[in-house]
């Protein structure tokens, strides 16, 4: 163990000494926003150059942060889809090189001058590839910068090991976005529990149900058939998402006679190609489910999904924020999910949802079968979902506790 703790010792001293001879070109060209002053205290860093959920929340924080007079420096690559979104909105933005994953301590010296110039105080990492750029930033170069973690995905192996201990402890706070997360990480981190802090990624819930649309105008904007009960998912089409599991339920039903048609909604990855996509198409065909099985892609306005089914169903066990059940419940759309993971606490253990044990066919069918059939209970689960969507997960719950954090963090 002292020859793995010597050897990392002088890696990271080698790439000290070569990057102080090496110039950052870093916030150089595209530089900073005239706008930026010495106001401001925040930063958020995102090296991604992908554009899903962990982006969108990011920005949406973001805006969300500055409607309440907080004021965030955004550091990104300047081709990067978030600075590209970023610009549209006119957030403040710093432009920076795409940093390794590992050991990058040539960027991490640059980043560490630029958040020094900007008199930056605290700074945001939210995703799992930054988490060792931010240790080091803070560790080599700017042992006074407040970090905080703002967990997105799921921690899917050990993270025990001497390393990721070492940057972990360089984080002052971790945000997950649930409870349940708290237990994972106690098991897979050496992390300090007392440094945890729950606050969701939020909507603009009151907004969301102050659009009156109904099921009928939702149905036709997506060229639905009017009067049929639907199931919907929704997310790219991908293998692991299991879309064919709701052709499987629907095939099921139609034979135990329940008219019920489904709605899968999305895309395939581009990285995946279509196989999946017309693998679910021939599957389709085959089970005789034409006229029952809708595809769409994304509509510009995702509540129009919601809107226009009667039914949205969870079926993938890895949803580490739960955000798309969370969009359902502030539609008032009843779900179904499995009994596992963000779904069982979004939905309060059955309380304003139905759960279904993971991988059991049957149980899924069965609760699908409750709510074509108890319309008492669908009455039901739409008020209270709709109740605690604006109670718990409308934006201004995620600001007033991130305003928390960051009064605690920033003294």
């Amino acid at each position: 163990m002292s020859d793995l703790i010597s050897d990392i010792r002088n890696t990271c001293f080698q790439r000290v000494i070569h990057s102080l001879f090496q110039p950052g070109k870093a916030g150089a060209k595209s530089g900073i926003n005239k706008t930026i002053g010495p106001e401001k205290k925040i930063a958020f860093y995102c090296s991604s150059e992908s554009y899903s959920g962990i982006e969108i929340n990011i920005l949406q924080l973001i805006e969300w942060l500055g409607e309440q007079g907080i004021k965030i420096i955004l550091l990104a690559s300047v081709e990067s889809p978030i600075a590209k979104a970023a610009k549209e909105k006119n957030f403040d933005i710093v432009y920076i090189e795409t940093n390794i994953r590992y050991f990058d301590l040539k960027n991490a010296r640059t980043v560490a001058r630029l958040l020094r110039k900007l008199k930056v105080k605290l700074l945001f990492i939210s995703t799992t590839r930054d988490i060792d750029l931010g240790s080091l930033v803070k560790g080599f170069f700017y042992r006074k910068l407040k970090l905080v973690y703002l967990q997105q995905m799921l921690l899917e192996v050990s993270k025990r090991d001497f390393l990721h201990t070492l940057r972990y402890r360089q984080y002052d706070a971790w945000v997950i976005p649930l409870s349940y997360l708290s237990e994972q990480i106690k098991m897979q981190t050496h992390f300090n529990v007392k440094r945890l802090h729950v606050i969701p990624f939020c909507l603009n819930v009151k907004s969301i149900q102050q659009n009156k649309v109904s099921q009928l105008e939702a149905r036709h904007r997506l060229d639905l058939p009017p009067a049929r009960k639907i199931i919907g998912v929704i997310g790219y089409i991908d293998p692991q998402k299991k879309q064919d599991l709701l052709v499987r339920i629907t095939k099921y039903l139609k034979t135990n006679n329940y008219e019920i048609d489904a709605l899968i909604v999305g895309v395939p990855f581009k990285e995946e190609g279509n196989n999946y996509y017309e693998f679910l198409v021939k599957m389709t065909r085959d089970y005789k489910l034409e006229r029952n099985i809708h595809f769409r892609p994304f509509p510009a306005d995702e509540n129009l999904f919601y809107r226009a089914i009667d039914i949205f169903t969870v079926i993938t066990p890895e949803e580490t924020t739960g955000m798309q059940t969370i969009k359902a419940l502030a539609n008032g759309t009843p779900v179904i999910a499995m009994d596992i993971g963000s779904s069982k606490e979004i939905l309060e253990n059955d309380n304003i949802g139905l759960l279904y044990r993971a991988d059991d066919f049957g149980d899924f069918a069965t609760k699908i079968i409750h709510l074509l059939t108890q319309e008492k209970t669908v009455k039901h689960m739409r008020q209270e979902s709709m109740k605690t969507a604006l109670l718990k997960y409308d934006k201004s719950v995620e600001c007033s506790k991130m305003e928390e954090l960051i009064k605690q963090l920033i003294k």
